[in-house]
């Protein structure tokens, strides 16, 4: 491990480690000094299952970023929201059609509420819960307003998506410039691939146009950074979606506690299995990994994928070793295309009929 990535993990460490000890030696015992926050999740459910998920979380004086926000401020709320204030085993009640859930947080103030209903066809799409917290008690309402999504009946299929060098430009492939991208930049000023926003919108309007394709977010990043790619993806006009992260657990052995692949295989799986009669469009990039993990999900559930987009984002030598993964899916049935632009995935689904002429 180099130096500078080992003083990293190390600094992180000791901020986490602060933030969770002063969490922990609050949490019902908070003393009202800062305002609390209910921090809600867009989730996914089914006409017969939805779930709300968020996270209960102390203030820490972090601002929206603006384009003419200096990096150094960038880099301040960075850190802050990585060392998040969460409060520990909070309770929050969640009232979603008439019924309501008392739900516990865990020791990271993460819930999820979990509800049994009957939601009939022309109600899916978007669903909203009220969130509220009850404990500990606050002067003012905490509340905040949840949302999960069931897929309407006219969808055609489901997309899953990447985050970082895949709609948003994150040169991952680099360490370094990775870093200085996610701290020293906000929603505002993180830059996107050109051709995204519009052929996004196209996949959720489908053939028809008006299909309302669902389209889930995984991403190896951790929950801290969830308001950033929220508002990124609203600022850039990209259509919301469900978006998965995970919980950043840093410790001075490694920095997320699930591996990249585990993490984003288990949460395509969730997806897939919620939807069994669902087939996907599956869209990444080349320096994660994502190609070999797509390739899993195709042996994994064979017939589910109608293509695979791949964002070219490495060297030549990286590149080969997609392009021989290509060569085996497509001996399987499925597509899969490597391009650096979008152009050639907007070509390819609207040749296969998986969106309307651009």
């Amino acid at each position: 491990m180099s130096a500078w990535k080992s003083l990293l993990r190390t600094v992180t460490a000791d901020l986490e480690e602060q933030a969770s000890s002063r969490t922990l030696r609050t949490g019902y015992e908070w003393n009202g000094t800062n305002p609390l926050h209910v921090v809600p999740y867009r989730s996914f459910g089914t006409s017969s299952r939805v779930s709300f998920r968020g996270r209960v979380l102390i203030d820490r004086g972090i601002a929206s970023g603006r384009d003419e926000t200096p990096a150094w401020r960038n880099l301040s709320d960075t850190m802050k929201r990585l060392a998040s204030a969460e409060l520990a085993r909070a309770e929050v009640k969640a009232t979603f059609r008439g019924e309501s859930l008392d739900i516990t947080a865990n020791d990271e103030g993460y819930f999820e509420a979990v509800f049994s209903t009957n939601i009939p066809g022309n109600e899916c799409g978007w669903q909203s819960a009220e969130l509220e917290l009850v404990e500990p008690r606050n002067p003012q309402l905490v509340r905040a307003t949840g949302h999960s999504l069931v897929p309407p009946v006219s969808a055609e299929y489901g997309v899953i998506s990447d985050i970082d060098d895949t709609i948003v430009r994150t040169e991952a492939t680099s360490a370094v410039r990775m870093l200085r991208t996610v701290l020293t930049r906000n929603a505002r000023s993180r830059l996107p691939f050109e051709g995204v926003a519009d052929f996004y919108r196209a996949l959720v309007g489908g053939l028809s146009g008006v299909a309302a394709n669902p389209i889930f977010y995984v991403s190896s990043g951790p929950w801290n950074l969830y308001d950033v790619i929220s508002d990124y993806l609203e600022i850039q006009q990209i259509p919301v979606g469900p978006l998965m992260m995970q919980d950043f657990g840093i410790d001075r052995e490694r920095f997320i506690h699930a591996s990249h692949d585990d993490h984003k295989l288990s949460c395509i799986r969730a997806i897939l299995d919620s939807y069994p009669s669902m087939k996907f469009v599956l869209i990444g990039d080349s320096g994660q990994r994502d190609p070999e993990i797509y390739e899993q999900v195709v042996d994994l559930d064979p017939g589910r994928i109608l293509a695979i987009y791949i964002r070219d984002v490495t060297v030549e030598a990286r590149d080969a070793a997609v392009v021989k993964i290509g060569k085996t899916l497509t001996e399987r049935g499925v597509t899969m295309i490597l391009a650096p632009d979008t152009v050639a995935a907007v070509d390819h689904a609207t040749k296969k009929g998986l969106i309307a002429a651009m």
